[in-house]
């Protein structure tokens, strides 16, 4: 990968070219694909005053939520970033989302599963848990409890909701897998905001997602758009996941990896 990032992401980021893809660059005016700045047209659709909320996306631009951005610790390289995550890669199946709703995630409106999606949410609890040694703004171990994959937000059988002009929006914790598509929003406007971005994704809720890969997205800081570094398949079998396996990894994360096959 090219070296020289302050931060390393992991995200899902649709496939170039698809449909959610191109609303998302369209909406963000960023294609981390591409590396490219693209017109806003959606933007237009949005009152002037709500539009500052909208200046964290366009760095970010247009991706589902598995890791935030960090610093890799002192002495560790972006190899052992791409290391760790093929072998998590490796060892988690493809999951389908066969709908997305609009929702309210961290004082953000999002795309998500209407109550969250427990394979995503246990793919970014391994993320988290396997990507500590080498992240410098990890907490260090025996400082805070484990979250149990069982325990992680967006789990409850009846979530709370956000009451607006084109009805409830669910409102998941901030763990739970989404598509972050505003800043974090006061919540009088939040409801205000979601009535005129209803329209515009509605066209993408009924579109089933299938999440079989993974990206690694640098941030280069100074205030500049985060570039897509490399794409990494899942794997395809879900019989062939052993998510246990993952936490043998330990610290030494330099150990030599099996060859990919994929």
């Amino acid at each position: 990968m090219p070296p020289n990032f302050e931060k390393y992401a992991i995200y899902w980021v649709p496939r170039f070219g698809s449909k959610l893809a191109t609303f998302g660059a369209s909406w963000t005016g960023w294609c981390a694909d591409a590396g490219e700045y693209r017109p806003r047209p959606l933007i237009s659709e949005i009152s002037e005053d709500l539009r500052p909320y909208l200046g964290k996306v366009r760095l970010h631009g247009f991706h589902g939520k598995l890791h935030k951005a960090f610093p890799l610790t002192p002495g560790r390289s972006d190899w052992a970033l791409e290391s760790i995550v093929e072998a998590i890669a490796d060892t988690t199946s493809l999951t389908v989302v066969p709908r997305l709703h609009l929702v309210l995630v961290n004082e953000c409106l999002a795309l998500a599963p209407a109550d969250g999606d427990r394979e995503l949410d246990r793919l970014a609890l391994h993320l988290t848990r396997n990507l500590a040694p080498i992240n410098a703004d990890a907490i260090h171990p025996g400082e805070a409890e484990p979250v149990m994959a069982s325990a992680l937000p967006g789990f409850a059988d009846s979530p709370a909701v956000l009451t607006t002009p084109v009805g409830a929006i669910p409102i998941l914790g901030e763990g739970c897998f989404h598509i972050p598509l505003t800043d974090p929003l006061p919540r009088p406007l939040a409801g205000r905001f979601a009535a005129e971005l209803a329209p515009l994704v509605l066209p993408l809720l009924d579109t089933p997602q299938i999440i079989d890969e993974v990206s690694i997205v640098g941030d280069p800081g100074q205030n500049r758009p985060f570039r897509l570094l490399r794409r990494i398949g899942l794997n395809q079998d879900p019989f062939e996941s052993h998510a246990a396996a993952l936490l043998t990894l330990g610290p030494n994360v330099y150990a030599p990896l099996k060859a990919r096959s994929h």
